[in-house]
């Protein structure tokens, strides 16, 4: 179930449908083919607006436990954000900050240690991953 198949307080606001096709998968990237841009192997599938952060893929935001989430990081005018949702729980998390340190794409400082994900969503997602969908 998928963001309660479209349910909030009782009250049916999108379809089962709708959320399905919303969170689903229109595009993935086929090595073979190179189908497209990955960013880095950050990005390995695209729905509407939304994409899917396999837990055992280099889009993954979980170091030690794959987990799978849909949805949509943000970045523009110093301003980092996700919305990150776990398929078929009830689970998942929004993050927004001011800014970097460093400039995202020409200090290497902004990689990630484990997933081609900047330093700062990994880390948040992975204590995220620990801490809360782990237990």
């Amino acid at each position: 179930m998928l963001l309660n198949d479209g349910t909030y307080k009782g009250k049916q606001i999108l379809s089962p449908a709708s959320v399905k096709t919303m969170l689903g998968r229109e595009w993935i990237y086929d090595d073979k083919a190179k189908n497209g841009n990955t960013y880095g192997g950050t990005i390995l599938s695209y729905g509407l607006g939304i994409y899917q952060m396999d837990g055992k893929s280099t889009a993954r935001f979980c170091k030690d436990t794959e987990i799978d989430l849909v949805g949509h990081t943000g970045e523009a005018f110093g301003l980092l954000s996700m919305l990150a949702i776990r398929p078929n729980t009830k689970d998942g998390y929004v993050y927004i900050m001011n800014g970097e340190a460093v400039e995202e794409d020409e200090d290497a400082r902004s990689a990630g240690k484990f997933s081609n994900n900047y330093i700062w969503a990994e880390t948040l997602g992975d204590a995220i991953c620990r801490n809360v969908f782990v237990r």
